[in-house]
């Protein structure tokens, strides 16, 4: 898969967590814990690294994904400007 986005890997897994109805009502604290548990089962190393990650950033970026910033750009700007 060719991507400027170098986490579009995580899209299938995540597609498929929200596949079960109650995974969208999950804080996302929870969510990212059940994405890390799926991740670590095909990608063991990656879910290593991904433990290293801030539940806020991976919120960030998720939320300015769906409301059309691909890149979640204008939400990390936002962040750094907020804190």
């Amino acid at each position: 898969m060719l991507s400027s986005d170098p986490h579009a890997w995580l899209r299938p897994i995540f597609a498929r967590l929200q596949t079960h109805p109650a995974f969208r009502q999950f804080a996302p604290s929870h969510q990212f814990e059940q994405l890390l548990r799926a991740v670590e089962r095909e990608h063991p190393a990656k879910a290593a690294s991904m433990r290293e990650w801030t539940i806020d950033n991976w919120a960030v970026e998720e939320r300015a994904k769906a409301e059309g910033d691909p890149t979640g750009q204008v939400r990390r700007f936002e962040k750094r400007q907020a804190g």
